[in-house]
């Protein structure tokens, strides 16, 4: 190869391991300033009666179920 073949590959190959320094940098920053959030949304729960009416011919399957739980009081 000729000098300048690589001279050219050695630079490119420097900008490609900078790039993937400065980019896993960024993302190591990105992800150590994430926190959990110190207030969770909450709603007053009532008594009474839940009722919900589904009317269907087959199968019914939910596209999203979620589990609701309480906090312990230890």
């Amino acid at each position: 190869m000729s000098r300048q073949r690589q001279t050219l590959r050695r630079r490119i190959a420097i900008v490609c391991v900078l790039t993937a320094a400065v980019a896993g940098g960024y993302t190591l920053f990105r992800m150590r300033r994430v926190q959990a959030a110190t207030e969770l949304p909450s709603a007053v729960a009532r008594r009474g009666e839940f009722l919900v009416l589904v009317r269907s011919r087959g199968e019914l399957t939910a596209r999203v179920s979620v589990q609701i739980t309480a906090p312990r009081n230890v």
